[in-house]
């Protein structure tokens, strides 16, 4: 009777060699150079050390990200060394990597990535954050919010006429969706400049109150930033699935939740967001 040797090829153990070795790669592709390969490859190993490599690329990754980013925190509170210089210029060629996933045009993209790092800046020569490690996350999250603002201007020169976004119609129709081309805006009438700084201010009034009451009403930040860009910024599902990074469906889902949630609104939380909106209790369809 004949048997088969089966050879059993052991996974190669991680190792502080095979550790630096990915620390260093990682760091090198990303041009990040405020700590030693040797000295945060030390550091991961001593969290990490005795799993097997082929499930610790990952976790390695992981590692290096956060610790980077409390690194990089750290060294943007730092003005006037030379630490501080190249950790604002790594955030910013981190965030131009990424920018091409948040805004179209080359110049949008550069609008976005100094807009955040203005913000960022400002934030940490105020206070620190609370969580360090989280730090690139935030960061990247200030791009975002940066780059709905680009959207929602370059989205306005177009729109135009149509529906005001500010409206119960708006925050009840759950069909209507701008995915294709929006009408051109209406040439200015003469004389109408102090109107528009009167719907100025009231849109800003009331979009301060939608804000309270989504966040009052809604379930969970996702639900709340999704309506902000829906109905504030008048963002179709499909822009802001790009911003987010989601799938167009997965924002369609979370709208039909938000608009679920808009329509079995109590009688009385309901007139609540009808005085919002300027719109006289029996008068949900706008006549």
């Amino acid at each position: 009777m004949e048997t088969q040797n089966h050879i059993v090829t052991a996974e190669p153990r991680f190792d502080l060699a095979v550790c630096t070795q990915l620390v260093r790669q990682y760091l090198a592709a990303q041009e990040w150079r405020l700590v030693e390969v040797d000295d945060l490859a030390a550091v991961i190993y001593a969290a990490l050390a005795g799993q097997v490599v082929g499930e610790m690329t990952g976790a390695v990754q992981a590692q290096i990200w956060q610790r980077y980013a409390a690194i990089l925190h750290d060294a943007c509170r730092q003005p006037g060394t030379a630490v501080y210089e190249r950790a604002w210029w790594e955030l910013g060629h981190f965030l131009r990597q990424q920018a091409y996933q948040l805004a179209g045009a080359p110049e949008e993209r550069e609008d976005v990535v100094q807009a955040a790092l203005a913000d960022l800046q400002s934030r940490l020569s105020q206070n620190g954050m609370d969580a360090p490690r989280a730090f690139l996350v935030y960061a990247l999250n200030a791009a975002r919010r940066k780059a709905i603002d680009v959207t929602r201007q370059r989205a306005a020169v177009f729109r135009g006429g149509g529906q005001n976004p500010l409206s119960w119609e708006a925050l009840t129709e759950a069909a209507a969706e701008r995915e294709t081309a929006v009408p051109s805006a209406p040439p200015a009438r003469p004389g109408s400049s102090e109107r528009k700084v009167e719907i100025s201010v009231s849109d800003r009034e009331i979009r301060a109150q939608l804000k309270a009451f989504f966040r009052q009403h809604l379930s969970g930040e996702q639900q709340v930033l999704v309506a902000d860009m829906l109905f504030l910024e008048g963002l179709s599902p499909k822009e802001i699935a790009g911003l987010l990074q989601k799938r167009p469906h997965e924002i369609r889902m979370v709208k039909f939740r938000i608009l679920q949630t808009l329509r079995s609104l109590p009688p009385a939380e309901k007139q609540q967001l009808l005085l919002i909106l300027g719109q006289p209790e029996g008068d949900e369809n706008g006549g």
